[in-house]
Formats: structure tokens, C-alpha cells, sequence
């Protein structure tokens, strides 16, 4: 991707966003959502990328790069065939070793240590063995009907794209193990309800009663899961300050909607989306 690229604008991408909201909000009978098929062609810059060619003349030169938004690029350890051990070099009858190994013998501290090869996944440099700094990019060449690299190897063999580490709070592990680990996100992000047929009207908290009225803006509030909350339920908690929670109460026999204090476990405050129109409506 250039550096100066927008991002690229889909015609009914406003589907798309809301098709993926609804996934998010616990599905209301939707299952799965399709990427976006069709873009303005003048949206974005894409006259240069074209399909990769069968064939590539000898001499040809290609690049390859990382995603670098997730992914570093580094030098591969070599194969096992292409393996070597330790060199040790013998200075005034003192045996060394490189770092990175297992030191056979200390050296004198009157003398530096000095290298003629490196264990695996060290590189000599100045006659001491360093890990290699992080690689931003491979250039091939094609040799021969082959794919060499600058240093010698075949293909991409001396090149892996190596994931980040990522940091993030407590609790977002168990989003991976779920394989939902945009429900972390989602829950800081902040929603609004509202119904806009002929005109605008919100869903809104005064005191412990929650009722739709007629507003050009609407209160912001936030739809997270909780422990207790399953693919369908959410807690919609009203961002006011007063921590309160939108939660189903019956009266003669229909249900309402009140607020409550928040409570992860309350299973009226557990919602789920196809239930709020019957609530408030």
C-alpha cells in the first residue's frame, strides 16, 4: 500500500457496516457478511498492480515485503542440512565460543573474543557473532531458472515474516480463545438507538425509566458482552454517568424496558438485539 492511499470508497459500503454491526450485536438472524465487491475506480490508486506473470526472464528482480502492520520481517534460521556448529578459535591456548552457544571455556579477559562462524541464528559481524537486525524486504533474482536472494539463498529460504507482539488488557486472551477479538473493541465503542422514519426519536434514560422520544440527537451509550452473556446478548449500558443499564421489567403481562444499576450477572439486564424493539415498541 502507498503511504498517501485513502481508503478506497465501495458503493453500498453503508450495507456492509451495518450488516457487520448486527454480527456484532449477537447476529438477529444474520449468519455471515460479504466484503464489499465494487469500487468508485477513482477512489483509489491501483493502475499499478497487475497479475503476477507465469513466466520471469532471467535476471528478473522481485521484492518481497511483510505486512508490516502485523507482521516484522527477519532473517529465517538456516535448514538443517545448511546447519553448522559453533566455530571455537584458539587464542594463546585458550579456547572460545560465540555468543549464543554454549561456552566451552572462558576466555582471558586480556584478550577479545573473536569468531570464524556463529551458531545458528547469529550472523558474524566483525569478527563477533550478533543477531541479525530485522529485514524490511528479500530481493530475488531469477538465476538460471532459480530464485537467489543477495546473500545466496534459494527463494525466499533466509526470509520469514515473524508476528508482532501484541499488548493489550486483561482479559483479551479470552476473546482469542472465542475467536471474537472485535467484541474487545466493540465494547469501548459508543452506540445510539433510535428509529428515523418520518423523524428522529431516541432511546433515552430519565431516572430508572427508559422510554423513546423525539430527538434531533441521541444519548450515546455502549453494547458489551459480559461473562454471562452468550453469541446473542448484550448489556446496553447508558453513558451518563450513573452507571445504568437498560434491563426488561413486566407489567401486566408486557414487557418494558427500566434502568437498573449495571450488573454483569443480572440476566434482565441480558439482551438480546430482536428483544428491543418488542420492548420499547
Amino acid at each position: 500500500a502507498q503511504p498517501d492511499m485513502h481508503v478506497p470508497s465501495f458503493f453500498y459500503l453503508h450495507l456492509h457496516q451495518q450488516c457487520d454491526q448486527v454480527l456484532l450485536l449477537g447476529g438477529v438472524g444474520v449468519e455471515t457478511c460479504t466484503r464489499p465487491s465494487y469500487a468508485d475506480p477513482a477512489s483509489h490508486r491501483w493502475q499499478h498492480k497487475r497479475p503476477m506473470p507465469k513466466s520471469f526472464k532471467h535476471g528478473a528482480e522481485l521484492v518481497a515485503t511483510c505486512w508490516d502492520e502485523r507482521y516484522a520481517g527477519v532473517q529465517a534460521p538456516p535448514p538443517a542440512a545448511e546447519a553448522r556448529a559453533p566455530a571455537l578459535l584458539q587464542t594463546r591456548g585458550t579456547l572460545c565460543i560465540c555468543p549464543g552457544g554454549t561456552p566451552a571455556a572462558e576466555c582471558e579477559h586480556a584478550y577479545q573474543q573473536k569468531c570464524s562462524s556463529c551458531d545458528d541464528g547469529f550472523e558474524l559481524r566483525n569478527s563477533a557473532c550478533v543477531r541479525p537486525a530485522a529485514k524490511s524486504q528479500e530481493v530475488l533474482h531469477c538465476v538460471n531458472g532459480e530464485w537467489k536472494s543477495r546473500s545466496g539463498h534459494r527463494g525466499l529460504s533466509n526470509f520469514q515474516c515473524a508476528p508482532c507482539v501484541q499488548v493489550a488488557e486483561p482479559g483479551y486472551q479470552d476473546f482469542i480463545n472465542l475467536n471474537k477479538q472485535e467484541l474487545a473493541f466493540y465494547d469501548k465503542m459508543t452506540s445510539r438507538m433510535y428509529t428515523d422514519i418520518y423523524e428522529a426519536h431516541c432511546v433515552e434514560r430519565t431516572g430508572s425509566v427508559v422510554e423513546v422520544k423525539q430527538k434531533r440527537f441521541c444519548s450515546p451509550m455502549r453494547i458489551k458482552t459480559s461473562p454471562g452473556s452468550n453469541d446473542e446478548t448484550r448489556l446496553v449500558e447508558f453513558l451518563d454517568g450513573a452507571s445504568k443499564c437498560m434491563a426488561t421489567t413486566v407489567q401486566s403481562g408486557e414487557y418494558t424496558a427500566a434502568a437498573e444499576q449495571c450488573e454483569d450477572a443480572s440476566v434482565q439486564q441480558l439482551l438480546a438485539a430482536e428483544q428491543v424493539p418488542l420492548i420499547l415498541w
